[in-house]
C-alpha cells in the first residue's frame, strides 16, 4: 500500500480486503462492498465502519439493510452487469428436443444449496419430464454430487461439464432452455445475468435479492429455495408449454440487455 500510493480502496468479498482499510491513511476514499444479503457480510461491515467512508450495494433490499443498520455511512446502489457483444450465441428454440437444464457455478452447500440436486432430479423422474441437465463447474460438493447422482450420469439424462474459458462458457450456456439456481442467499449473481441475456429462462430460489431486482413473471420462476418439488413442478411445466417458455425467454433478453446496456 505504501509503494502503490492508492487513492482509493474498494473492499470487496472478504475479511482481508476490509482489514485493508485499517491501514489506508486518512485522505484516501475508502469503500466497503456489500456483495450478499447474509447475516454475517452486515456484522463483518458493522466491525469495519470506523474506517470506512462510503458503501456501495448491489441490491435494493441489502440498500436498505444498510442505511437502517448504519445510519451515519453513505450508501448507493450500484447495478451489476455484464459485458454485451452482438457476436454472443444464443439459445435456439428446439421445442421437439429434451428440455436443456443448465447449473452454472460453485459446487458449493452453504450458499449454494447444490445438495438439493439430487432431489430435484428425482422429483423431475416422477414427473416424466423428458430432460438433459449440464452441471457445470467446480467445487468441494463435487464428489457428492457425482456419487449422488451417478445414476442420471448412467442414463443419459445428467452430464458433469468442468470450467471452461470463458468465451466457451457462452457456447455452453447458449444450448440451453432453463437456469437453475437454489442458492439460500445472493446478492445478485452475475452468472443469472449471463443466463438470461443468452435466452435462459431462470427457474429460482424466492430468495429476496431476485425477488426485488431480476426476476418477474414474465421472464423467469421463482419457487420455494428449498423445495425440490417446487423446482420441479416449475421445470415440469415449462418443459410442457415451449411456447411459454419460448416468450419468457424473450422477454428476459430484453429485460437484461436495457438493464445491463
Amino acid at each position: 500500500l505504501g509503494q502503490f500510493q492508492p487513492t482509493a480502496v474498494l473492499a470487496f468479498l472478504s475479511s482481508g480486503s476490509f482489514e485493508t482499510l485499517r491501514y489506508v491513511p486518512d485522505g484516501v476514499l475508502r469503500v466497503g462492498t456489500i456483495h450478499d444479503h447474509h447475516e454475517l457480510v452486515y456484522r463483518l461491515v458493522h466491525n469495519y465502519l470506523p474506517w470506512t467512508d462510503q458503501l456501495t450495494v448491489g441490491s435494493r433490499i441489502e440498500l436498505e439493510r444498510a442505511r437502517e443498520e448504519y445510519p451515519d455511512t453513505p450508501c448507493h446502489h450500484l447495478l451489476y452487469g455484464i459485458p454485451i457483444d452482438a457476436a454472443r450465441p444464443m439459445r435456439q428454440s428446439k421445442p421437439d428436443h429434451p428440455l436443456r437444464i443448465l447449473f452454472f457455478g460453485r459446487f458449493q452447500q452453504s450458499q449454494k444449496q447444490v445438495r438439493i440436486f439430487p432431489a430435484i432430479w428425482r422429483e423431475l423422474k416422477k414427473r416424466n419430464v423428458n430432460f438433459r441437465w449440464t452441471i457445470h463447474g467446480e467445487g468441494p460438493e463435487e464428489p457428492f454430487l457425482r456419487n449422488a447422482l451417478k445414476p442420471g450420469v448412467d442414463s443419459g439424462e445428467i452430464h458433469f461439464s468442468a470450467p471452461v474459458p470463458h468465451d466457451q462458457l457462452k457456447q455452453i450456456i447458449a444450448e440451453h432452455d432453463i437456469y437453475l439456481l437454489t442458492s439460500a442467499h445472493e446478492g445478485g449473481p452475475l452468472t443469472l445475468l449471463e443466463a438470461m441475456v443468452q435466452g435462459l429462462v431462470p427457474v429460482c430460489g424466492d430468495i429476496p435479492c431476485l425477488v426485488q431486482d431480476i426476476l418477474g413473471p414474465e421472464n423467469g420462476l421463482r419457487v420455494s429455495f428449498d423445495q425440490p418439488a417446487a423446482y420441479a413442478d416449475a421445470i415440469a411445466d415449462l418443459a410442457k408449454d415451449r411456447t411459454r417458455l419460448d416468450a419468457m425467454s424473450a422477454a428476459g433478453v430484453r429485460m437484461e440487455r436495457y438493464e445491463a446496456g
